[in-house]
């Protein structure tokens, strides 16, 4: 067993980039460090796609080394160590993160990065020697080549391992190497600055990848997964592996929900066609389940708007809208064609609650990221041709309780390299003010602008305002549709006029309705109901109380149908439970409580096929009638 040589970098006397500037490259991102590496990394694994591969296919594994792998760790991987006084604990790893990609190309082409190579690709060099270096592909997913530092970050120690296969000269190579961003050092009277690699010197004295059987077999020593005989890709593994608080399965399944919140466009299969992309999660040992993003009450609605999209065409001005959920976005001075926007409502619910059947539970820290949204979803998701959700942009919030609503937005392939290069170096936004062309900053600030109108349009934010400067008693609808998100109150189906305080009158006491959580769909004899809980508050003197719950269908435009259309089944009451779950009536109409006190209540009503549905629910002292 050869131990590997190992390379310290030292400065030149031209000048060097320190490893804590490689560091900082990232700046402060708004997203967890978690979202951050899996962007980078999935950003990498897409880029690299092999022309014939139909899919990428990409695994996320949190592995313990055996005594095997440890032994490999100290006597072979690092066995020479840099000259600082952090490295000794690379000795000690016992933990890693594996991220492999297949349907890929590898890391090839040449492997220095002084060498020119004519049209040899230069990702190896690219991903492991140059800082900075963008790549050279047409509609890819990075732009500055510094996400990579996000790959360092998330190793304690600063340190990854990359084993490759790719096709050079006609035949597979297998390329080992690892590197690490360490701190600057001062050995023998020469200045290092903490960029370190290991492998093999060649007869010139620079550090190159150990290759084929020896990379091979030191791979299979620490455990990483296999090629097959004529498999090309990668295997990434961050060095003891470091979120803060989140370890373990509960960094494990953040990382699977964020996934599927910044991937879910390449887990959307075309009509018949296999998803462009495809994820598996393992933590030592337990494989973790992805959502199904179509099937996702909030996800399956981008899913639904993507799709719409994708079905028009996006790719020119000049395809027809099939309805009102798509439209051009485009800007006036100059004429350009920016992209397209579909819009998608959906029965409005917390995210919370559409979040429940993730692989995060209640059992896991809740210290750990929790990526998604939060609240109601009111947001569109931005993406550019390589179709990776850059960022969510929110809008006003719908202007009926009962409708949320999510969008997607396609740039032109024309600007695709504007809105690149609007980003930051963690691709999370379009910041146009960093553009250097006038003309570049106006196209990326009109389409946010266009998209913000858009969505403001759509959420019925300014016919509400426009009822509302007419006069329109709105506070009905509010309360008639407010039986469909948690904390909603009120005292029935209407807001009732209070009229101008009286001195020395006292205002009558009023029973209080208040809404528990997010509905459920549930099957009741063969029939499937939706359930709200509610607890109603009866004042202190008074007496008996009436609650009326009255289920009506939602149209698209938000508002209820107080009437089934022709040949249409209505929705109706069909159970009343109490606190303790026993049956308190199982007919439409209403119950009686008797007086004061806070009195829970579930109210379960049919859901006709294809409906949405609304409960209604009011309360009202029996003595006023």
């Amino acid at each position: 067993m050869i131990a590997l040589d190992q390379y310290p970098e030292p400065f030149h006397a031209t000048g060097s980039v320190a490893s804590e500037g490689v560091l900082n490259q990232l700046g402060r991102p708004h997203m967890g460090p978690i979202e951050v590496l899996i962007r980078e990394a999935v950003q990498n694994c897409w880029d690299a796609k092999h022309p014939d591969s139909d899919q990428v296919r990409v695994s996320f594994d949190l592995v313990d080394l055996d005594s095997t792998g440890c032994q490999a760790i100290r006597d072979r991987l690092f066995a020479n160590l840099p000259p600082d006084d952090s490295s000794e604990e690379l000795c000690r790893t016992r933990r890693l993160l594996l991220i492999s990609d297949r349907g890929t190309i590898g890391l090839g082409g040449v492997l220095r990065a002084n060498e020119d190579g004519g049209n040899e690709p230069r990702d190896f060099v690219d991903f492991l020697r140059n800082i900075g270096q963008p790549p050279d592909k047409k509609f890819g997913g990075g732009t500055y080549g510094y996400g990579k530092v996000s790959l360092y970050q998330a190793s304690r120690l600063r340190t990854i391992m990359v084993h490759t296969r790719c096709r050079r000269g006609g035949r597979y190579e297998s390329r080992f190497m690892a590197a690490r961003l360490g701190g600057q050092s001062r050995h023998d009277g020469c200045l290092y600055t903490g960029r370190h690699w290991w492998g093999r010197f060649g007869q010139d004295g620079v550090i190159d990848p150990t290759l084929d059987d020896e990379a091979d077999e030191i791979a299979a020593q620490l455990g990483f997964p296999e090629f097959e005989p004529a498999e090309c890709g990668t295997t990434l593994a961050i060095v003891e592996p470091d979120f803060g608080p989140c370890d373990g399965r509960p960094m494990m399944a953040t990382i699977a929900e964020a996934l599927v919140w910044n991937f879910w466009p390449k887990m959307v299969g075309a009509e018949g066609a296999e998803p462009s992309m495809r994820f598996s999660v393992r933590a030592l040992g337990e494989a973790l389940p992805i959502r199904d993003v179509e099937s996702d009450r909030v996800l399956g609605a981008f899913c639904t708007a993507y799709s719409t999209l994708k079905s028009v065409g996006h790719d020119g001005p000049d395809s027809e809208e099939p309805d009102a959920r798509t439209r051009k976005i485009e800007c006036g001075r100059p004429i350009k064609y920016l992209g397209r926007l579909g819009l998608e409502k959906f029965p409005a619910a917390s995210m919370t609650g559409a979040r429940a059947n993730t692989t995060i539970d209640e059992g896991d820290d809740p210290d750990c990221e929790r990526p998604g949204l939060e609240g109601r979803c009111h947001h569109t998701a931005l993406l550019r041709v390589p179709e990776l959700v850059v960022k969510y942009l929110p809008g006003p919030e719908s202007a009926s309780p009962l409708a949320d609503y999510a969008g997607v937005f396609l740039t032109d392939e024309a600007l695709d390299r504007v809105f690149a290069w609007a980003e930051p170096p963690t691709h999370d936004d379009w910041v146009p003010d960093g553009l250097p062309e006038r003309r570049d900053r106006t196209f990326v600030r009109v389409a946010l602008r266009r998209i913000g109108e858009a969505m403001t349009d759509f959420s019925g934010v300014r016919t509400r305002e426009a009822q509302e400067s007419e006069g329109a008693a709105l506070g009905a609808l509010a309360e008639k549709l407010s039986g469909l998100f948690p904390g909603a109150e009120g005292t029935g189906a209407r807001v009732q006029p209070t009229g101008p305080s009286v001195p020395g009158k006292t205002r009558r006491p009023r029973p209080r309705v208040q809404f528990e959580g997010d509905p459920v769909l549930e099957t009741i004899a063969d029939q499937v109901v939706m359930t709200v809980a509610c607890s109603v508050t009866v004042p202190e003197g008074m007496g008996q109380v009436r609650v009326r719950a009255r289920p009506a269908v939602m149209v698209e435009s938000g508002g209820l149908e107080s009437e089934a259309p022709a040949g249409a089944e209505s929705p109706r009451v069909v159970r009343w439970l109490d606190g303790e779950g026993a049956i308190v009536a199982e007919s439409d109409g209403h119950v009686s409580l008797p007086g004061p006190g806070e009195w829970p209540l579930r109210i379960s009503a049919t859901v006709p096929p294809d409906a949405q549905v609304a409960i209604d629910v009011t309360a009202s002292s029996e003595e006023a009638g």
